[in-house]
């Protein structure tokens, strides 16, 4: 049983692990890429600015409290209040505010379309670069392998007499020169995989030559200005950022129009007295509500 257990693992051990595919490179650079996820995390954090404008137009509750001593004798005084404001009408700011950064999110949402439309362009780039350079590699070590057999059979039949030294020395220049570009291959192949390591974010295996074919080309320049005029995500961040401009502006504007707010509030205040050699203590409460107009 251990016999057999060993051999089973061996031959797992010798099985040759699949190929990568560029579907594979894609996914994992989607998963982990740096540029990626910051464009990411930026786009999070910009939808939450809707909900922030929104709370302009939201109650609001404030506190505030003090206390004080006078030498002469009055005692000790504080107070305590509560106020609160409700918007009623805003003149347009909170309006404006929430259209400028529904605005800023789409025109973010585009931003990350071009992000990821440049990482899945770097890692077609870097795929086929790192592809071509291992079967460069490939081929110069097979053609090593070739010309170390014509060598040694030119050698052979030099020795034979049937061969010149000169056929074993143009033999032998080829075998150099194939020499010196499996180290110009073997240079642009680690080249290559550190620039795949940066955009797929992990090393690379042997890469599978078999790559899906793209999907249908537009079939002329019109209709290729009409889809990018439709579905660029440059056109479109920019048209959304001149909106959300447009919408800045009206806000700039309601800015300089009245606002009409309901306030209110609620007051406790304490004072102690010991002029007389007495400690007197005196509470006073206030509380009412009341519109207010601001321009």
């Amino acid at each position: 049983m251990t016999r057999r257990f060993a051999t089973l693992v061996a031959l797992l051990l010798a099985t040759p692990a699949p190929a990568e595919t560029l579907r594979d490179a894609i996914a994992a650079a989607y998963a982990g890429n740096p540029q990626l996820a910051a464009a990411r995390a930026r786009q999070e954090a910009l939808a939450e600015t809707p909900e922030q404008a929104r709370a302009l137009g939201r109650p609001t509750l404030s506190t505030g409290a003090n206390t004080g001593y006078d030498r002469l004798g009055h005692g000790t005084s504080g107070a305590a209040t509560i106020d609160a404001a409700l918007p009623i009408w805003t003149g347009g700011r909170v309006r404006s505010a929430v259209r400028a950064a529904d605005r800023d999110v789409a025109a973010g949402a585009e931003g990350l379309r071009d992000v990821e439309a440049a990482v899945l362009q770097g890692v077609v780039l870097a795929y086929a670069d790192l592809l071509y350079n291992q079967q460069a590699v490939e081929v110069a070590r097979v053609g090593i392998e070739r010309l170390d057999r014509q060598v040694a059979e030119a050698r052979s039949r030099f020795g034979l007499g049937q061969a010149t030294r000169t056929d074993v020395a143009q033999l032998e220049a080829q075998r150099a020169t194939v020499v010196a570009n499996l180290a110009d291959a073997e240079g642009a192949l680690a080249a290559a995989e550190a620039a795949y390591r940066t955009v797929v974010g992990r090393d690379a295996g042997a890469l599978s030559p078999e790559i899906p074919p793209p999907p249908a080309l537009p079939e002329d320049r019109a209709q290729a200005r009409r889809a990018a005029e439709t579905a660029n995500p440059l056109l479109l961040q920019q048209r959304r950022l001149v909106e959300a401009s447009a919408a800045r502006i009206d806000q700039a504007r309601a800015d300089g129009a009245p606002a009409l707010d309901l306030t209110g509030g609620y007051g406790r205040g304490v004072r102690i007295g010991s002029g007389d050699g007495r400690a007197a203590i005196r509470w006073r409460d206030r509380w009412g509500w009341r519109c207010a107009s601001r321009c």
